[in-house]
């Protein structure tokens, strides 16, 4: 439901001062979204030695293999039940990634 917020940013800050990043797409290319977040913050660019330090670390946060596979029954519950708010939020940000309609 991130829709539900992000229009009170969008009216207060300009866009191209909010970076929008899915986690989806962040497993996939790491190194290239924490190279936009470092340029959109305005930092400097990482040594190769630097990054081979970054990209060696654990990850911190990863427990979904922890749990048990969603039942097709949920996810379509929650898939209907969020696709108007996806939908508002693909429209916010002009990008239709941000309907989430692969699994």
């Amino acid at each position: 439901m991130y829709s539900e917020f992000l229009g009170d940013w969008l009216r207060r800050f300009p866009r191209d001062q909010l970076l929008f990043l899915r986690n989806e797409d962040y497993k996939l290319a790491q190194k290239e979204h924490m190279d936009a977040v470092f340029k959109f913050l305005g930092m400097r660019a990482l040594s190769p030695s630097e990054w081979n330090t970054v990209m060696a670390m654990p990850p911190r946060n990863k427990n979904s293999d922890k749990y048990e596979k969603m039942w097709p029954q949920s996810r379509a519950l929650l898939q209907e039940f969020y696709a108007p708010f996806n939908r508002k939020l693909a429209d916010l940000l002009q990008d239709d990634r941000y309907l989430w309609q692969t699994p």
